[in-house]
């Protein structure tokens, strides 16, 4: 059993660009920061 967590841009994003853009343009640095929670019950 495993379990895969991958980060991902809003899918809508290229119909809206009020909500900023996803391009990386050469020699830009981006960092992001996620974090995770998780519990059982």
């Amino acid at each position: 059993m495993g379990l895969a967590i991958e980060f991902q841009e809003l899918p809508d994003l290229p119909h809206h660009p009020e909500w900023g853009s996803i391009a990386l343009l050469p020699d830009e640095k981006v960092s992001k920061t996620i974090h995770y929670r998780f519990g059982v019950s």
